[in-house]
């Protein structure tokens, strides 16, 4: 699943017997306003606006076909966060919603750095 807007929420919008063809028109309306109004932010994020030293574990869950959060931009990041523990899970086949997409793949990295975080 690398695009969540056609492959999870267009889908299910259509499917849904509580949303009819207005709605779809303004979830696609919407997605366009929110492209226009934030693609310049998200072209040109600051990463050194971010918060970099944290005192608790620190887990990040990426999509491998992120188009939101690209995986460059996600491992430049992470490798200046400092924390006592620390993992970046890499979802194969996933995009920006990897919980999703992989919710299988997603819940047993979940219960494994659960598991870790209770014998820290």
């Amino acid at each position: 699943m690398a695009n969540m807007v056609t492959n999870l929420f267009i889908p299910n919008i259509l499917r849904c017997p509580h949303y009819g063809v207005r709605d779809y028109m303004a979830f696609c309306k919407g997605m366009l306003a929110s492209y226009r109004s934030l693609h310049v932010e998200l072209d040109t994020f600051d990463y050194d606006r971010l918060l970099t030293k944290i005192a608790i574990p620190f887990y990040v869950f990426q999509g491998e076909h992120d188009p939101i959060t690209p995986m460059q931009a996600t491992r430049m990041y992470f490798e200046r966060v400092q924390a006592p523990e620390k993992r970046m899970i890499e979802v194969p086949g996933a995009g920006h919603l990897c919980m999703f997409a992989k919710p299988g793949y997603f819940l047993e990295k979940v219960s494994g750095l659960r598991r870790l975080v209770l014998t820290i």
